[in-house]
């Protein structure tokens, strides 16, 4: 069974958009051991979160466009807890129909593309406000906030 958290709140109309389509995004979670977490700091859509098999975490947000459409991102990032840094790779917006098969065509050839990344591809800048509470965190615990991401059937 795969794991759903709600990170913020839905505008209205939207809760009902992801749920109409939510078949195919939660059954590729489901066989890749990924966990859901919905509109997150309040986005109109829904992250698939997991552990990158090199280290750190990765979401493929999957944002609502219009009734027929959706996009889709991908995001890698290592936090450094010695220098205080942030590495990350991201992709571009991708547009998708809510076409079950393109859907799940398209999160599967995000997913991969994602995966094949490798450390040196990664650009390291200073934690962001939105990381912020990690320079309040102990060395441990900075660790484990890794372990909220489950780690991936490929």
């Amino acid at each position: 069974m795969i794991k759903e958290e709600i990170w913020g709140v839905a505008r209205p109309g939207v809760d009902e958009f992801f749920e109409a389509i939510g078949s195919p995004i939660r059954e590729f979670a489901s066989n890749h051991n990924l966990k859901i977490e919905k509109y997150y700091r309040n986005i109109d859509g829904w992250q698939l979160v997991f552990q990158h098999p090199q280290g750190g975490a990765c979401y493929i947000e999957i944002t609502k466009e219009d009734e027929h459409n959706i996009l889709i991102l991908a995001d890698w990032w290592v936090d450094d807890y010695e220098t205080q840094t942030r590495a990350d790779k991201h992709t571009r917006s991708v547009q998708c129909s809510t076409d079950r098969s393109e859907l799940s065509k398209k999160l599967n050839e995000i997913f991969i593309f994602v995966l094949s990344w490798e450390m040196k591809d990664l650009v390291s800048y200073p934690l962001d406000p939105y990381t912020d509470y990690k320079r309040k965190m102990s060395k441990e615990d900075f660790e484990k906030d890794l372990d909220r991401y489950p780690v991936p059937k490929l």
